[in-house]
């Protein structure tokens, strides 16, 4: 007899998921597979056949073990052969069958049913687990198994029950037409009248107060009609937010909708309600408190406006459920329309409306924890006093812990330790950079924050208590300094160890000096398993396993990444002589917690440490990458801190013994990848240096690329020197296993569709016409004559809003940046400034909407004039802009401006979700700008806002310039595999290495750039059937561009079998290249430079006066800088617990431009500078301009203790 759960299969796999098992293919035969693949038939009728075969054969034990082992299944395997007795048998069908064909969240429930306690945590956790793994059907059948587990004869009746409860009696009734509810009613109209009468009598004037509808609508189905969703969301845009509530209730009443009030009860737990939900049902005890709290918010709203940054603190609030998802969203986007004062102001009337009865201490939490601890005092003192004793009450058990006994743990480390001094003493001891022992140094004791700490249970201590357990800490303190200082500077010891097999030394002791691991909460979090390879995997492999620097080259979807594991785990287990330690380099933070992951899920039995630039500016004590090189086996690093260690001396290219580069064709030019590879070659060509010593070099790539080769022979020396780059001996590609390769990989179909242009393009034509006209002012200039050629490049390409016209204006910005007349340089700054916005402008207009282009130009302008102090050419800009402007606005909502290219993306997308409504899409759009004004669109649009998307782009830019922090990116990916997020609107950040196996459609929005980049755009589409289009417009030629690219990707792949064939017979010919990689380029960077304004050219200091802090932010250090400089108070951004930025603006005080921040830095404040605001001028007086401070031609040296100190003694720059 089938079990109970099996028919249900089909709806929670995919066909093309069971074929891709060689054991299934073994029981279904090569015919039948054949057949399968061809069927036009839909997936579920793809998978019953399979079931069908599978049952015929009896081969259900087989079929189980696939799931759990190759399709990431982990509960639903040991429930689907089950038996039950008949009527439990029925019963479950029943449910199964309705449940599989409404839209369940098993996460609420989950909760629901463990409140009733038809579950545990265990279930709850292992339901949550198996929905992350395969989404909410498979945890729905972890859920019913469950819930039938424990309770064989009463379960039944108590599921339904908590459905009723719950507000979701209409599934119920369908699933038991005659179910009564636990008070012995019929769960039928009556049960709905009940609800009726609490919502619109009792608790109307609650909900009207506190739930904002427009988030309701979205899950109230088809209650409402498109055009009455519409008038509500109208009125609560156009009047309030308690107006459209009134008029949603008052539509709702009269609705003839059978079981409206429970699916309107439903709809707001949906949108985070859940408080609202509770207090119909008649928690209202809870929420006493609430009314007053939210009165003290509103007396402190503009002190809170003033001081708080609202990006800074949305990630914790949303971590705390205090708001929700939509609301972070809204208020980031308030932020960057209108502010972040007015983004503040909603965020405050969000606060109360998610979590009543405790959002007020959480976010006062929050604020105290976040570095706006005045505040908190400032509002609530008492409160304050509570959180600051929490500390010392923390601080006390912290002290209490060091003194505890060893744990069995801490004795076999202790057992280590006298092992390896043993072992020291056979040598002479020596300074050495090996990481062989420990360091001879202690921690201090830090305080650290406790979320769940009960700030009510500590009212009794004092503030006499508070300030002798602070002089007890600063005695404390001062001893710790002491007797670190007795310390010797290096606990190094160097120790030859015999060449017999050293690997696997998991109780190293290193963990005796302390563990303070950030990663090891999130470790439990993660599912061992056992590292398993396909053959094409180890034909990949081999050259590395040999121990020979190769580039792995295989498509997107191969499973490089699990080939890489293998050369690591083999690499572990076999390196004799030394203690093996692995860096597995990753170009961007996105990945590198993936590959971090998955280094923990199969090579559990080493030490795996991520290791990310936002990581290391969150922790409150960042720790070098030497200090975790002492205590971890891997690290998983983004190339760049690699790179500043390596500058620093912190480390040495030697440390390591495997280096691993994902995506290695970034090895190119001054990238992080080359750098690094450039002191590896160095070392390599140094006769003195020991080779062996060198790590092995793995490369890892899905394209290696052609560069712009036009010939095979020109795409062979590209190869061969990207080969040269990373030292690589082979280039290993699968060849023998190629069938078992093209069976497992999925690469996606590819096709263009173009698109034709506006039926009136006005705003276009107005904005190259103002742009002709500051052309035509610059050129007719007096001014020009101070540049070559008299002025010819003033005039800029005809094409403006196109690549060519940004190069023009970045070369533009160059070449007026060396005329040494102080007033012309102003005047062609201002006029280069406006014709970059209007620039940008025509390139957001191009690709989205009249409304968002015009919303960026007012956003850009405000920034760029804020504070300035206008002259001549300024006013000039004004009326240029202000002329211009009434036609621009005139355009705005015109049909005949409506954008075609818009309208094919969403004929794409309504297509593809009609066919296959799980579906998943990435558009890959080319700037930030574009892909806020994108989302915009979308979330404007009907039938695209359902789909809820969302942005996806970089960490290097700020919240306030569009980019994201590691923490959103996350939740981001997270949500998109369940299908919270079903589109996802990207940069080139999501184009690379993503695992993403959901994805079943890529959008390139009419911008494609090379092969790489196609082939690393088109693996994103993970899904059977993937697909991929190009969105292309004829002005742009895209088309044309991935014609080409197809064309090099073909080329690429035949150079690879050339070069390898050459290999073969030579492999020794590349001394050349390695010498000609190891000259080194730069420039002598020990002259004085003068910084001057870039739009005026006034003196601001000299390089000499900029030092770095903490390797990061370039502050001034003599004060004379005050006489050039003016600052005002700003809203600040805690960095660390030393470093405060952005306290004030850094403005020039001849003509008022923005040239950096005031940063406080362990009390002390600094003026920091963007160097890309600077004109840079040499001895000779020649000058130059630079977006980067690490392309300046000197090198600002590490701030001193003494700086600091004469700094403390100075007069403060922002005054309170």
């Amino acid at each position: 007899m089938v079990g109970v759960f099996i028919p249900f299969l089909a709806k929670i796999i995919k066909a093309g998921e069971l074929i891709s098992s060689p054991k299934i293919k073994r029981i279904l035969g090569d015919d039948e597979v054949k057949r399968l693949r061809k069927s036009k038939f839909i997936e579920e009728k793809k998978v019953q056949d399979i079931l069908d075969i599978v049952d015929q054969s009896d081969n259900w034990e087989t079929l189980t073990e696939v799931l759990k082992q190759d399709l990431d299944f982990t509960f639903v395997p040991e429930v689907l052969l089950k038996q039950y007795d008949p009527t439990v048998d029925t019963q479950l069908r029943n449910i199964i069958g309705v449940l599989f064909e409404e839209s369940i969240e098993t996460k609420p429930l989950s909760e629901a049913l463990k409140s009733y306690d038809l579950l545990t945590d265990q279930d709850v956790q292992d339901i949550s687990t198996e929905c992350y793994n395969r989404e909410e059907k498979a945890a729905l059948v972890v859920l019913i198994d469950r819930v039938v587990k424990p309770h064989p004869n009463s379960w039944f009746k108590e599921f339904l029950d908590c459905m009723i409860g719950i507000g979701m009696a209409e599934i119920a009734r369908k699933i038991d037409p005659d179910i009564k509810g636990s008070d012995g009613y019929s769960a039928d109209v009556d049960i709905d009248d009940h609800w009726r009468k609490l919502i619109m009598e009792l608790c109307h004037g609650q909900i009207v107060k506190n739930v904002i509808p427009s988030g309701l609508l979205t899950n109230l189905g088809s209650v409402f009609s498109l055009d009455e969703k519409r008038s509500i969301r109208s009125l609560e845009r156009m009047d309030s937010p308690q107006s459209a509530m009134e008029k949603l209730l008052e539509m709702l009443d009269k609705k003839d909708y059978e079981g409206k009030w429970q699916i309107f009860k439903q709809a707001l737990i949906e949108d985070d309600y859940e408080w609202v939900n509770d207090f119909i049902e008649g928690d209202f005890v809870s929420y006493e408190d609430a009314p007053a709290w939210e009165l003290l918010i509103n007396l402190f709203e503009r002190t809170l406006s003033e001081t708080i940054r609202p990006q800074e603190i949305l990630p914790y609030l949303r971590e705390k459920s205090i708001i929700s998802e939509k609301d972070s969203q809204e208020v980031d986007n308030m932020s960057r329309m209108y502010g972040e004062n007015e983004a503040v102001f909603r965020l405050l009337t969000y606060l109360p409306k998610r979590k009543p009865k405790d959002w007020y201490p959480e976010f006062m939490q929050i604020l105290y924890e976040t570095g706006s601890a005045h505040v908190v005092k400032e509002i609530d003192p008492e409160k304050f006093e509570k959180l600051q004793a929490r500390d010392c009450v923390i601080s006390d058990k912290m002290d209490i812990d060091k003194t505890a006994e060893p744990t069995e743990g801490d004795l076999t480390n202790m057992e280590y330790d006298i092992k390896e001094n043993y072992m020291s003493v056979t040598e002479q001891p020596q300074i050495s950079r090996d990481n062989l022992s420990a360091p001879q140094t202690v921690d201090r004791v830090r305080h650290q924050p406790i979320t769940n700490f009960n700030l009510d249970q500590d009212d009794e201590i004092t503030k006499e208590k508070l300030l002798a357990k602070k002089k007890d800490d600063e005695k404390y303190n001062k001893l710790s300094e002491e007797d670190s200082e007795s310390q010797p500077e290096s606990g190094h010891i160097a120790m030859e160890v015999c060449p017999e097999k050293v690997s696997n030394i998991v109780g190293s002791p290193y963990d005796a000096v302390g563990n303070d691991d950030q990663d090891s909460d999130t470790d439990n979090e993660i599912v061992k398993e056992e590292l398993r390879l396909r053959g094409y995997q180890m034909e990949l492999a081999k050259p590395a396993l040999d121990r020979k620097n190769c580039i792995i080259v295989a498509p997107t979807g191969s499973g490089k990444t699990y080939v890489a594991l293998k050369i690591i785990q083999d690499h572990m287990e076999k390196t004799t002589g030394r203690f093996p330690k692995v860096v597995f380099l990753v170009e961007q933070s996105a990945l590198a917690k993936q590959q971090a992951d998955k280094c923990k899920k199969y090579l559990s039995k080493y030490r795996v440490k991520l290791i990310t630039g936002e990581i290391q500016r969150d922790a409150k004590i960042p720790k070098s990458l030497s200090s975790w090189l002492n205590k971890r086996d891997i690290l998983v690093v983004t190339a760049q801190l690699v790179v500043n260690a390596l500058k620093n001396d912190e480390i040495k290219v030697e440390d390591f013994t495997l280096m691993v580069f994902d995506e290695c064709h970034h090895a190119n030019a001054s990238h992080a990848y080359a750098q690094i590879m450039h002191g590896y070659l160095k070392l390599k060509l140094d006769e003195n240096v020991d080779r062996q010593k060198l790590p092995v070099v793995v490369g890892l790539t899905a394209s290696v690329g052609v560069g712009r080769a036009n010939s095979e022979e020109m795409a062979q020396k590209y190869i061969q020197k990207m080969m040269a780059n990373l030292d690589a001996e082979e280039l290993s590609t699968v060849n023998e296993c190629l069938p078992e390769l093209t069976e497992h990989v999925i690469v996606a179909e590819q096709e263009t569709i173009s698109t034709g242009e506006r039926k009136k393009n006005y705003f276009g034509e107005t904005l190259v016409s103002m742009m002709d006209n500051i052309e035509s002012f610059m050129i007719d200039s007096s001014y020009a004559s101070f540049l070559s050629n008299n002025g010819s490049i003033l005039k800029g390409p005809a094409d403006k809003g196109s690549d060519p016209y940004t190069q023009w204006i970045s070369k533009l910005w160059r070449e007026t940046a060396k005329i040494n007349h102080q007033d012309a340089r102003r005047y062609f700054e201002t006029c280069r400034l406006y014709l970059d916005v209007y620039n940008k402008v025509l390139i957001i207009y191009e690709d989205a909407r009249v409304e968002d282009a015009m919303l960026y130009l007012e956003q850009y302008l405000k920034r760029i004039n804020e504070g300035l102090k206008p002259d001549a050419t300024d006013d000039k800009m004004l009326k240029i802009y202000q002329k211009g402007n009434r036609v621009l606005t005139a355009c705005v909502g015109n049909v005949n401006h409506i954008n075609p290219k818009l309208e094919a993306l969403k004929d794409i997308i309504f297509k593809l979700y009609k066919e296959k409504p799980d579906s998943r899409v990435i558009i890959f759009i080319k700037t930030r700008e574009l892909v806020q004004a994108i989302e915009n669109w979308m979330k404007d649009t009907d039938g695209l806002s359902c789909l809820n998307p969302v942005k996806f782009v970089g960490t290097q830019a700020s919240g306030e310039k569009g980019g994201m922090t590691k923490m959103e990116q996350d939740g981001i990916l997270k949500k998109f595999r369940t299908g919270e997020h079903k589109i996802i609107l990207a940069t080139s950040v999501a184009e690379e290495g993503l695992d993403i196996q959901t994805c079943n459609l890529v959008i390139r929005y009419d911008h494609v750039t090379n092969e790489i980049a196609m082939v690393q755009a088109r693996g994103r589409g993970r899904a059977e059937g993937s697909r991929m289009v190009v969105v292309a417009s004829e002005k742009k030629g895209t088309a044309e561009k991935e014609e080409i690219n197809l064309m090099r990707e073909t080329k690429m792949n035949e150079a690879i079998q050339k070069v390898q064939q050459k290999l073969c017979r030579n492999k020794r010919k590349k001394k050349r290249d390695l010498e000609k990689l190891s000259r080194k380029r730069g420039t002598t960077r020990n002259s004085e430079f003068v910084l001057r304004c870039g739009k005026c050219s006034s003196y601001i200091c000299i390089s000499s006066d900029i030092k770095k802090i903490q390797d990061a932010h370039h502050a001034v250090i003599n004060d004379d800088v005050r006489n050039y400089i003016t600052t005002e108070k700003s809203e600040a951004k805690r960095i660390d617990a030393y470093t405060t930025c952005g306290v004030g603006k850094v403005k020039c005080k001849n003509c008022g431009k923005e040239l950096g921040n005031v940063t406080i830095h362990q009390g002390a404040e600094f003026p920091v500078l963007k160097i890309d605001n600077f004109l840079v001028a040499d001895s000779a007086g020649k000058t130059n301009v630079f977006k980067r401070w690490k392309s300046v031609p000197f090198c600002p040296d590490p701030m001193l203790d003494q700086d600091l100190e004469s700094r403390l003694q100075g007069q403060p720059y922002v005054q309170d």
